[in-house]
């Protein structure tokens, strides 16, 4: 069977014309799929997004939680070492190697020479006045021991100045009386510090179970070092 020309053209035209019709409908069907899918990325990353929050939330409540049960643990062993400090103390018992760092900074008290009537030779004592420590029992001596011309509610002895230079006695079971003096740099690092710039030092307190009288420049303290 032989076609004209016009009927082979005609053929032509035909599905080209179906395909002019159903290609709007492949756009809309692609732009509600785009749609969609645009859609379900936003859910998606909303989604994971609230979770994220969600979690940091959980995570950051379980590090307060954390945090405060150490500082309850903190507390009662800072509470125990108080009472035990004391307890030990009112019960004519020092506090065996009583090592604490405290941060603070000088104060300069013109004290008069011990056992002294007349005349008396005046010295400059330092009284470190203390901003923090980091071991409550220390608290628990001073407050003892309130009173006492070489500490105060919240500060300790450190012993006597002269030229810049710190020295102290202390009396202790293993050493006996002695006279003790800190190198002048640290002596210096010590008297400049002030309220604004404190300064950091390690003290240690060595056992003493005797009794005695006290010289001028005396200290509760058998070691003085820099903690910095």
């Amino acid at each position: 069977m032989e076609y004209s020309d016009q009927q082979q053209n005609d053929s032509f035209k035909k599905p080209a014309q179906g395909l002019k019709n159903i290609l709007p409908i492949i756009i809309s069907i692609a732009a509600t799929t785009l749609v969609i899918s645009g859609a379900i990325f936003v859910r998606q990353k909303f989604v994971v997004e609230a979770m994220k929050k969600n979690w940091d939330s959980k995570e950051k409540n379980l590090e307060q939680q954390i945090t405060a049960l150490n500082n309850q643990i903190t507390q009662m062993q800072q509470k125990q070492a108080y009472q035990n400090v004391e307890s030990a103390i009112k019960n004519n018992k020092d506090p065996v190697e009583l090592k604490v760092a405290v941060t603070g900074y000088p104060i300069i008290t013109e004290v008069p020479e011990a056992w002294c009537e007349e005349n008396c030779k005046t010295y400059s004592y330092v009284l470190f006045k203390i901003v923090k420590a980091n071991n409550n029992a220390l608290f628990a001596f001073l407050g003892v021991n309130e009173g006492n011309s070489f500490v105060g509610k919240e500060s300790v002895g450190l012993g006597c100045t002269e030229n810049n230079v710190i020295t102290y006695f202390n009396h202790s079971d293993q050493f006996g009386m002695q006279e003790y003096r800190l190198s002048l740099e640290l002596s210096k690092k010590i008297l400049e510090a002030n309220q604004e710039k404190p300064i950091t030092i390690q003290l240690e307190r060595l056992l003493f179970t005797g009794g005695s009288g006290a010289p001028t420049c005396y200290s509760h303290f058998t070691r003085v070092s820099s903690a910095e």
